[in-house]
């Protein structure tokens, strides 16, 4: 699989950045995803020179336009912060995504606490450095690493990661992201049922757009299909269109076996990974090729050891 190139808060790989010259480190990034992707750490209050420790900043004024002030002297380092993320946003950086610290006024990605009138908080700001970020990069995942501990948005992400960084790496040729699509129909299809058809009708460039143009845009509806969480029923309804494949193709008993798993699988009794397990196995002995083609099987390194939906 493609290595991703992944931006991080620096804080959350150790490195000691921190305000009170303090780590936030992660555990989980560190030694199990770190071991599959290039992390390429940031520290924008570092970069404009602030140092280590350094005195705490808030948000204030109106979430469209934050102001970034210290706290205790209200000295404004709104232009200083722009003009560093814009230095550290050079175009050669090339990320797959980004991982931010939640909750900072610099690079909280959501529901930053920002000052308003009266000087009364709330949480409907962006930070200044990860508001750059999303703009000079609008489709690549993004995400706090608050979200990550939660195991399903963990595996959501990580299934999110790998399936852009391989569709950001294929050839500018109209059959190459014919054949991503095809290999990712049934994982389409689990996430956004009523999406999956128009992506293909995308892939296929009846508009004959440029390949540039066509990338450009499938990625964008690719990235905000993928993001949508797959239901239980969503899941169920793509395990009875494989079945469709071993129709013909299997003995009775192995079909019933096929059948009974996807039935405890509705029911809440098994995992997802119980019956996908099974699918490959007699689509590996049946040699059902279409099947084994499906990214579904393996949307991740396989020793990333996660859920499985």
């Amino acid at each position: 699989m493609n290595r991703p190139r992944i931006g991080i808060s620096a804080c959350l790989l150790g490195k000691k950045v921190r305000h009170n010259g303090e780590d936030k480190r992660v555990d989980w990034l560190v030694e199990e995803l770190g071991k599959f992707v290039t992390w390429v750490p940031l520290c924008p209050e570092v970069q404009m020179g602030l140092g280590v420790p350094r005195k705490t900043m808030r948000l204030s004024g109106k979430p469209q336009t934050p102001q970034l002030l210290v706290r205790g002297t209200d000295e404004n380092l709104t232009s200083l912060a722009l003009e560093t993320s814009k230095r550290m946003m050079a175009p050669d950086l090339d990320l797959d995504s980004f991982i931010f610290k939640k909750d900072s006024p610099s690079c909280g990605l959501e529901r930053v606490k920002i000052y308003g009138k009266n000087d009364s908080p709330s949480r409907s700001a962006v930070g200044i450095f990860a508001s750059a970020v999303k703009t000079k990069y609008p489709t690549i995942p993004l995400i706090e690493e608050g979200r990550l501990t939660d195991l399903k948005q963990r595996e959501l992400y990580v299934v999110r990661l790998f399936a852009f960084t391989e569709l950001k790496r294929i050839p500018l040729k109209v059959a190459a992201l014919q054949k991503f699509h095809q290999d990712y129909k049934l994982l389409l299809m689990a996430h956004a049922p009523d999406q999956y058809r128009m992506l293909g009708n995308l892939a296929a460039n009846s508009s004959r757009k440029s390949v540039r143009d066509l990338l450009l845009n499938y990625q964008t509806d690719f990235l905000k299909s993928i993001n949508r969480a797959p239901t239980r029923k969503q899941w169920f309804n793509v395990l009875q269109h494989m079945m469709g494949y071993f129709k013909k193709t299997i003995p009775s008993g192995e079909r019933q076996q096929l059948m009974s798993s996807m039935e405890e699988y509705r029911r809440g009794v098994i995992p997802l990974v119980a019956v996908l397990t099974l699918f490959k196995y007699l689509a590996q002995r049946h040699s059902v090729a279409y099947l084994l083609t499906q990214k579904l099987f393996q949307p991740y390194p396989k020793n990333l050891l996660l859920v499985q939906y």
